[in-house]
């Protein structure tokens, strides 16, 4: 019964949409009707049919301005204007050899593959921030007054043939078994055995187990939006390389029997036992034959094993200037007008109210070139390992805690410093330049000091990434961003939001890296910095 009253009260508030229809501009319709309709749980399958009939018999078949079944055509939409994700092979090539080799195994031949591996290839998820918003079809449809009318689809038609995104790929759509680009990962295990018989040095073998796959990447050549068109290039770096490294070192122990003419051991019935009377012989024909002897030997086995890794990938580029594809929509369903300047602070401040709508709201603000600090309601909930100290320090945590926290702590998934990263199955060795902290997608990341953005875009081992020069010349990096909501040569203050944390680029979950480089440039501990101490209550 709570749920529902919440429920109707949410719907009360879209009831009332047709007021600010009248005041502001589309967009905001877009953003304030749009997400309003997106937090009702029936949309996304929250409530149970018996529920939903029992609220269309008490608030009736629309909301406000808009039918229930329009807005699922708009999802349906949004989802078809970019590809999914897919099943993909990754490549696996293998050797061995008896000595230690200086070099990787560089396949010559893509085809000459000795297995594969499934994965993922996740064009969709490349892909989805540039989809066609739900929320824009919503508020288009209201604003040409079919938004109530089921069967009227003409104007979301047209807009999502002339405003739907048009992708070119680096690789064919259809045929996910040839890649122009691959992410190299190379993996060396070197096995030394040293074999000892009964104390006695015997021989050194020497093993080396070249492994190489190439993970296919589902890079975009370009991309036209409803705003920008992108061009993207692609360099090749090394993500990571690491030379040779004891990961274990162990003994192992047996036997094994070597024939001898003193020998205390006889084989009887495929089993070494002791040689007695009774077995020392055994039958051959119609005559008694001597059973061969054999003594008992202790080998014992010291094994080191070494590995080394190396990961090969690319840098993005990416290049954009506007189009006019959305100018020319506007202008040919007269819907111009609608765009007021005096209206852009609402539209700020109206997203705000709407986290879900963030991603469409930065784009909308974008392209009408406000630079205002975007207000955003939420924020981490404040559990973790590691308390945020009330005290002044070089730069304060770079993540944004919800208001409703009384006692502010953090987690930390990979201190500064030497270590492994482990994905997809191989562990690699690699020195940390800096510290992560697992926060769930979409928590505001904030400037760690005031300064001034040096830097933002995507890289393939950063992901979205936005770097910021400080006064007193320390850099601050922050990186695998879902979103940038910050623009270059902009002027922060200490806690201003600066974009919302995410898993892109070379990334094994949701977390926000976090770099600090001297003004000398050299990377230096986060921690020194920050006014974070371990909890010991935990």
């Amino acid at each position: 019964m709570k749920q529902l009253i919440k429920n109707k009260i949410k719907l009360f508030l879209i009831k009332k949409s047709p007021i600010i229809i009248l005041v502001v501009l589309f967009f905001v319709i877009i953003i304030g009707i749009g997400e309003m309709i997106s937090k009702i749980p029936f949309v996304g399958g929250g409530l149970k049919d018996a529920e939903l009939e029992e609220m269309k018999k008490e608030i009736g078949e629309k909301i406000g301005v808009i039918n229930y079944d329009k807005v699922k055509k708009y999802i349906q939409m949004e989802e078809e204007s970019h590809p999914e994700n897919r099943n993909a092979k990754i490549l696996v090539y293998e050797e061995t050899r008896n000595n230690k080799e200086s070099q990787f195994l560089e396949p010559s031949n893509i085809d000459s593959y000795n297995s594969t591996e499934n994965t993922i290839l996740k064009i969709g998820d490349m892909t989805k921030q540039y989809r066609l918003w739900w929320q824009f079809l919503g508020g288009i449809d209201v604003i040409t007054t079919t938004s109530t009318k089921i069967n009227d689809t003409s104007v979301i038609d047209a807009v999502n043939k002339n405003l739907s995104p048009i992708f070119e790929y680096t690789f064919d759509i259809n045929n996910t078994n040839d890649f122009t680009y691959y992410q190299t990962e190379y993996s060396s295990e070197y096995t030394v055995t040293k074999i000892y018989e009964n104390g006695s040095h015997k021989k050194t073998e020497r093993k080396q187990k070249n492994i190489t796959k190439k993970v296919p990447l589902p890079y975009i050549k370009k991309v036209s939006t409803m705003f920008e068109d992108i061009n993207f290039d692609y360099d090749k770096i090394t993500i990571e390389k690491s030379d040779w490294n004891l990961v274990d070192n162990y003994t192992k122990k047996r036997h094994k029997y070597k024939k001898s003419n003193n020998g205390s051991y006889v084989r009887v019935n495929g089993r070494y036992v002791k040689r007695n009377s009774s077995n020392k012989t055994k039958q051959q024909g119609e005559k008694l034959v001597s059973r061969d002897r054999y003594r008992k030997v202790e080998v014992r086995e010291e094994i080191s094993k070494y590995v080394r890794t190396k990961t090969e990938g690319y840098n993005i580029r990416r290049k954009s200037e506007k189009n006019t594809r959305y100018d020319e929509f506007m202008a040919n369903h007269n819907l111009g007008e609608k765009l007021i300047e005096e209206d852009k602070e609402i539209i700020l401040h109206t997203s705000a109210l709407f986290p879900e709508s963030y991603e469409f709201a930065y784009n909308a603000n974008k392209y009408l070139g406000h630079n205002s600090k975007l207000l955003v309601n939420g924020g981490y909930e404040g559990t973790g390992e590691y308390k945020v100290l009330d005290m002044e320090t070089k730069f304060i945590l770079p993540i944004k805690f919800d208001e409703n926290v009384n006692e502010k702590k953090i987690n930390i998934s990979c201190p500064f410093g030497p270590g492994t990263l482990t994905m997809n199955g191989v562990t690699k060795y690699r020195f940390h330049h800096g510290m992560d902290f697992p926060v769930k997608t979409g928590t505001p990341i904030i400037a760690s000091a005031k300064g001034k953005i040096e830097d933002t875009g995507y890289g393939g081992v950063e992901g979205n990434f936005v770097i910021i020069k400080h006064d007193d010349g320390f850099i601050t990096k922050y990186y695998h961003l879902n979103m940038i909501m910050c623009t270059e040569k902009q002027e922060v203050d200490e806690g201003d939001i600066i974009g919302l944390s995410g898993s892109t680029g070379y990334s094994t979950g949701p977390h926000l890296h976090f770099g600090v480089v001297n003004p000398g440039g050299e990377y230096e501990d986060p921690m020194i910095y920050l006014p974070l101490v371990k909890d010991d209550d935990d």
